[in-house]
């Protein structure tokens, strides 16, 4: 039972910590862009 509540827990926290690093690469990427508008797009 407390193996099937850990790998639920595991799971959620790997959706979020992913979440949570696309949202921050996406910024980066922005900030990027905008700084030097001559380099090409990363994605």
């Amino acid at each position: 039972m407390l193996q099937i509540f850990n790998d639920k827990v595991l799971k959620i926290n790997v959706k979020r910590c992913i979440h949570m690093a696309i949202k921050l690469r996406k910024k980066y990427f922005y900030k990027l862009k905008t700084k030097n508008p001559g380099a090409p797009h990363v994605d």
